[in-house]
């Protein structure tokens, strides 16, 4: 009879046992926002965390016991608790969820909600096409867009080219390049400035670092040759992928005014200026003047101090740009965020790279802020189309360098390296570039032009 008893009582604890396991995590509305109710539920477990701005990642603690009016979302990222317990929204209930297993103090936060490119693109469609969309939509300076071509709202203060520009204090324009990490490292966050023709240009939003200008002739700076378009490009690997070839304006400008006086001779269709072609360089004046409000394009450039709280740029401080006086002067963004001429080897200018996307750079997903930004790809190619001795060949994207080397047409067009396999073969055979560098004969043509469509290159041993 003990024995039974004591059995049963060892099959009741277990079940207690498991249904604490199981069952053991709790679910506690803690806030709601229905037609009839937006109340916090518990005021003591939850701290309300406001953003301070559209895309600013900054938040400051509310003392509201209600919903945010409207104007804000829900941010379940950051949103969280202290001792391990998980918040999540519920869209069939409008309800902040709570789940945890012990008692939990909680952090909501809500974002300033703004209209995004999430808003017209859904993801795989070309970025540019996504930034005119936007502007479509929603219109002048939404967002802080513009659309630039010397006879809309604000006239001749406007660029003369038909480009579409980020404008304003803290515009939505941040891109994850170069990674696809979870959450994008700092080091890659770039921003855009805007769209010209097809082509989105980005400047990156961390300094690159510090040097001296060695020459006021662009095409002869070292900051061209050897830092941006030489180690500078080299680290982004595959990304290198993503950026087009660019013609870019680098005459000599005498003397600096208004935005436009300036942007003029800075467009690189202006073909009776000095025209130079690389896929990295620096931002022009016209980049930095635009990217302050519009209340400020009618201002002497030497004096845009005023601009520093309505200028998304305005942290690029002691930093040179693409834009020359002469060979001993370039022009920088000075301390006080005002542009003038400095001579070459003045030290301590630092530098932001910039530069166009390829076309075929796709809108994947994101909000444009700081800790959401937007995610870029580049489309799929069903073919590639490249150069071997001035010849033009296609092959399918999915093709091996094997089986591309072995079809009839191409195998006496190039040479096979055999450094590690001294008979003919497949398994060690490689491909040598003119620049030195080996690409295998497993890889695919995508793995080793990305997204390039036009590829120039002279194979040898």
């Amino acid at each position: 009879m003990k024995k039974i008893i004591f059995i049963m009582l060892s099959i009741s604890v277990v079940c207690l046992l498991l249904f604490f396991i199981i069952y053991g995590q709790n679910q506690h509305i803690v806030i709601e926002n229905t037609k009839t109710k937006k109340n916090i539920i518990n005021t003591n477990a939850l701290t309300m965390m406001y953003e301070t701005e559209a895309g600013s990642g900054e938040y400051q603690v509310s003392t509201d016991t209600t919903w945010p009016q409207d104007g804000y979302i829900f941010n379940e990222t950051l949103s969280k608790c202290e001792n391990g317990g998980t918040l999540f929204w519920n869209n069939e209930t409008n309800k902040v969820i709570m789940q945890s297993n012990t008692s939990d103090r909680c952090y909501v936060y809500f974002d300033v909600d703004v209209n995004t490119l999430a808003d017209v693109c859904s993801g795989g469609e070309k970025l540019a096409q996504c930034i005119k969309n936007f502007y479509n939509t929603f219109g002048e300076g939404e967002d802080g867009l513009y659309y630039h071509d010397g006879q809309g709202e604000y006239g001749d203060l406007e660029a003369y080219y038909n480009s579409y520009r980020y404008s304003g204090a803290n515009p939505n324009n941040y891109v994850c390049f170069g990674s696809d990490a979870a959450t994008c490292p700092e080091d890659n966050l770039y921003r855009i400035i805007g769209v010209f023709g097809n082509q989105v240009k980005l400047i990156k939003n961390s300094r690159l670092g510090a040097a001296y200008a060695s020459s006021g002739d662009w095409k002869n700076n070292s900051i061209n040759m050897d830092l941006l378009n030489g180690t500078y490009l080299e680290s982004l690997g595959n990304w290198e992928n993503f950026i087009a070839n660019t013609t870019w304006n680098v005459t000599y400008q005498s003397s600096v005014g208004n935005l436009k006086n300036i942007n003029i001779v800075e467009e690189p269709y202006d073909f009776d200026n000095i025209l130079y072609s690389a896929k990295i360089g620096l931002i022009y004046l016209s980049d930095y003047g635009y990217a302050a409000s519009p209340e400020y394009w009618n201002t002497h450039m030497s004096q845009y101090a005023d601009s520093i709280s309505s200028n998304w740029l305005s942290k690029m401080i002691n930093s040179w740009t693409i834009v020359s006086m002469d060979e001993n002067q370039v022009y920088v963004i000075d301390a006080e965020n005002n542009i003038r001429n400095f001579p070459i080897l003045f030290s301590g200018q630092v530098i932001f790279p910039a530069f166009y996307l390829n076309y075929s750079v796709i809108y994947s997903d994101g909000k444009g802020s700081v800790n959401n930004p937007y995610r870029i790809s580049l489309e799929k190619q069903d073919t590639f189309n490249f150069f071997i001795d001035d010849k033009e060949y296609t092959a399918e994207a999915g093709m091996t360098w094997y089986d591309w080397i072995v079809s009839d047409y191409n195998v006496d067009n190039f040479y096979i390296d055999f450094e590690y396999n001294k008979e003919p073969g497949i398994s060690n055979s490689n491909v040598l570039f003119g620049n030195g560098e080996r690409v295998y004969d497993s890889e695919t043509l995508e793995d080793v032009f990305g997204g390039e469509k036009i590829i120039e290159g002279y194979y040898t041993t």
